[in-house]
């Protein structure tokens, strides 16, 4: 139903991603709007909005059925996998099914993303990893203005990024301890491996070179082969930005799941030196609208309401906690922790 911005009113739910005048994400579609949303969108010149009819209960049923589809698609992630160990084959067409329906049920519905941010424990953390690398990759090509078949590769090469650790004896791929140097080189060998089963498979190499790349890095630090800056392909620098954030805010035997602003302040840093600033920074714009609305910890131990996120320093948005309204850029020593 569409409104106009004087007659919305707090409680009612967006019903599609609201955008500024450069193209921005304001607020996405699922937001319950408050006083500090409304006010905002009139200062952005929005005149009208889409909202919801029904209540809070048809976000929560789009929420289910998005989890419902994910879990599915971990467990057929698990039998191909399976597949793809005893035969030495990986069947691409289930893979393109998998990361295709996931993605355009997400980019049809953005507000549902956060809950990747959700699905943390340690349970099947490779399954998840793959997805969930798969999604933010395919994402993070919408943002960077790609086409839609470029969007759709990218996620299927997010789903086969990691498939070389099939090769990596058990015993170190779910060790639990830190790992000595000589099962790190053997680890490290995933890279390799990973990109001569899909070309032995005759995967185009332009997804088989994720496999190989994407733990490559701009200043020569990375592997296999400590190649620099562009001559690192495109995709890889890509899917390399997801693979890194789905790690790090994800729980593992030898690692806590870090909060998604922290993650994202990394990040932001790594763009430094050793990742693409013109994938990260468009990464760190996209991923930190979809807390808007959020309620989060704060490192003072306080729960706020994420409400606004600026263009110059996303990871530090105006929150809200009471009647007060903080900006975060303003207050250095004051930090989200966590995300409810």
């Amino acid at each position: 139903m569409k409104v106009t911005i004087s007659n919305a009113k707090p409680g009612s739910i967006l019903a599609e991603d609201l955008y500024d005048q450069t193209g921005r994400l304001l607020l996405p579609k699922g937001t319950e709007l408050d006083e500090m949303n409304i006010y905002m969108l009139r200062k952005h010149h929005i005149m009208e909005i889409e909202i919801e009819v029904a209540s809070r209960q048809i976000e929560l049923e789009r929420i289910r059925q998005f989890q419902a589809t994910y879990e599915a698609s971990v467990d057929m992630l698990k039998q191909i996998v399976d597949q793809a160990k005893t035969s030495g084959k990986i069947p691409i067409e289930p893979l393109i099914d998998i990361s295709t329906i996931l993605l355009e049920e997400i980019l049809q519905d953005t507000g549902i993303v956060h809950q990747l941010s959700r699905v943390r424990n340690q349970d099947e953390y490779t399954f998840r990893h793959l997805m969930n690398v798969s999604i933010y990759s395919g994402m993070l090509a919408k943002w960077l203005g790609l086409t839609k078949q470029e969007q759709m590769k990218l996620a299927l090469a997010g789903i086969l990024h990691d498939c070389g650790k099939i090769f990596v004896p058990n015993h170190i791929l779910n060790k639990q301890g830190a790992l000595t140097d000589e099962e790190q080189e053997e680890m490290k060998k995933h890279t390799e491996y990973g990109y001569q089963f899909l070309m032995n498979n005759k995967i185009s190499e332009e997804i088989a070179l994720v496999a190989l790349n994407h733990h490559e890095r701009r200043d020569g630090t990375g592997y296999p082969k400590g190649i620099r800056d562009r001559h690192i392909d495109f995709f890889s620098r890509v899917v390399a930005v997801a693979d890194v954030y789905d790690a790090m805010c994800s729980d593992r035997t030898y690692q806590k799941a870090n909060s998604p602003y922290h993650v994202s302040e990394i990040l932001w840093e790594l763009s430094y030196d050793k990742m693409d600033p013109q994938i990260v920074l468009p990464f760190i714009h996209g991923i930190c609208q979809f807390f808007v609305g959020d309620q989060v910890v704060l490192n003072t131990g306080e729960t706020a309401k994420v409400v606004f996120v600026y263009n110059d320093e996303p990871t530090r948005p105006l929150v809200q906690l009471g009647n007060v309204y903080m900006d975060l850029r303003k207050h250095r020593q004051i930090k989200i922790e966590k995300i409810l």
